[in-house]
């Protein structure tokens, strides 16, 4: 259903929605939901889900904009880029988290978190909003680049944590982040060689078998025998080639791993490389 400055979605079924890429203001009418995502969608939401459990919300600078409190939402993820400078982003930061206070896992980019440092007389004197927190996760958000070292202030750790003394607290470091990625990158090389050198293998095995013919073939087979036999060679060739270079591709991501990441796929490399080695040998 549309409106002047939107539209509203009602469906008495819906357990799980994703909005992306949007600016229209959003009515939710969705008693089942339990599940929320938001992706780039800077608007505001009014959202009737009592049973609400999870939300996940991503933009560049859009901050989002709740009409309401939610008593039973219990796992939030919140990224957002804003400016550490700016001191209307951290009071609409302080409004958000508000908004989130029964929340029991919390997930926030550093960025977002970044502008309270900078502010932290805003919160000084304010208690902590989260009393049923059990795990609180600050990640960077921009991995790629390089930023100084982010330190959490004692203000803003204390009007995280503070009600929920119990509460875990991750801080995800930029390092980790990239190792984490290099881990997926290696593992999803090693895939693709697994299925390189099987298909190696089937390659050359489908050349000898045309070299092992007739004792007494005639001239027209031996043509058309030799032809395909070039254009499997040319295609075994290839094959190593690609070998080589995702092999070269491995040791390199392997590299830039910490010792304890790495460590743990050395023996999975090895092996690639000696059955590597093995299926190899005969062509080369």
């Amino acid at each position: 259903m549309m409106s002047a400055n939107g539209f509203t979605i009602c469906h008495p079924e819906l357990s799980s929605l994703t909005l992306e890429s949007g600016c229209l203001d959003v009515n939710l009418v969705v008693p089942r939901l339990k599940n929320l995502t938001i992706k780039y969608w800077p608007a505001k939401f009014l959202i009737s889900a009592p049973d609400l459990f999870s939300l996940r919300y991503r933009d560049e600078y859009d901050f989002l904009e709740l009409s309401a409190d939610f008593l039973h939402l219990e796992k939030v993820d919140i990224c957002i880029c804003c400016s550490s400078k700016d001191k209307k982003d951290a009071r609409k930061i302080i409004c958000l988290l508000q908004q989130l206070h029964s929340v029991k896992s919390l997930t926030l980019n550093s960025e977002s978190i970044k502008v309270l440092s900078s502010y932290t007389k805003l919160i000084s004197h304010q208690p902590s909003p989260f009393t049923k927190l059990n795990g609180l996760k600050i990640y960077p958000r921009y991995v790629d680049e390089k930023q100084s070292e982010f330190t959490l202030a004692t203000e803003v750790k204390k009007y995280l944590l503070d009600s929920s003394p119990d509460a875990t607290f991750t801080m995800v470091s930029h390092e980790e982040i990239i190792a984490v990625k290099n881990v997926t990158i290696a593992r999803k090389l090693m895939i693709k060689l697994g299925a390189a050198l099987d298909k190696l293998k089937e390659n050359s095995e489908t050349n000898t078998s045309d070299m092992d013919q007739d004792e007494a073939p005639s001239e027209s087979h031996i043509a058309t025998v030799e032809e395909q036999v070039e254009d499997l060679n040319e295609v075994v060739m290839t094959g190593t080639s690609r070998i080589t270079e995702i092999l070269q591709e491995i040791e390199e991501t392997l590299t830039k791993l910490p010792k304890s990441h790495r460590d743990k796929l050395q023996a999975r490399f090895y092996c690639l490389c000696a059955e590597a080695d093995t299926v190899m040998r005969p062509i080369v």
